[in-house]
């Protein structure tokens, strides 16, 4: 059992250190008529413009319809696959877009979605990562509140090459702060576990 809370202790504290280390930026706060575009750049071929709605339509990559939420890297030399979920579209001028209207795939419309697929590319060439500027960046609504968050983060494949990863989700994900205060929380919990074995 004192090796169960021993292991215990040893994971909270690598979880403690990697959300300590995992870098979040604000982009931008959503206007209600405009919404928000938000360029993220890193590196010499990393720029990334993304694109969060209001509360009105929007069309900013002219796509002839209103949508969600938006990304744009076709300026790219790096070649990225949509591994995402279905929902997302790519225009013929090369961004990918989050249409306003998901009913196609069972999640509703815009301001009242059941479900907001999240988009993931992977970059296609090999040993491509993001050289140390991989990060979370977050855009927030009118009323304070976050409403997208993009990841920019590397993966190793079966063959032990590294790719490039962008993931766009509509769906909130823990603050690197709030990550600290819950490896706190199990750390705490750890130690009073630890006391009662002891005695």
């Amino acid at each position: 059992m004192i090796r169960a809370v021993r292991l215990m202790l040893v994971v909270c504290v690598l979880f403690l250190c990697a959300s300590l280390g995992y870098a979040s930026t604000t982009l931008c706060t959503e206007d209600n008529a405009t919404g928000c575009v938000a360029a993220v750049f890193h590196g010499p071929t990393y720029n990334v413009t993304v694109v969060g709605d209001g509360e009105t339509a929007i069309d900013p990559f002219h796509g002839g319809f209103d949508i969600s939420d938006g990304i744009d890297f076709s300026g790219y030399t790096p070649l990225f696959q949509f591994v995402g979920q279905a929902g997302w579209v790519q225009l013929t001028t090369g961004p990918w877009v989050l249409p306003a209207d998901l009913t196609g795939v069972g999640c509703g419309i815009e301001n009242e979605p059941v479900c907001e697929p999240i988009g993931q590319w992977r970059d296609i060439l090999p040993t491509s990562n993001w050289a140390g500027q991989e990060g979370v960046y977050y855009m927030y609504d009118a009323t304070g509140n976050r409403s997208d968050v993009i990841s920019l983060f590397d993966t190793v494949d079966a063959n032990g090459q590294t790719h490039a990863v962008i993931r766009f989700s509509s769906d909130p994900i823990p603050e690197p702060g709030s990550l600290v205060l819950l490896g706190s929380g199990l750390l705490g919990l750890a130690a009073v576990a630890k006391r009662r074995l002891l005695g």
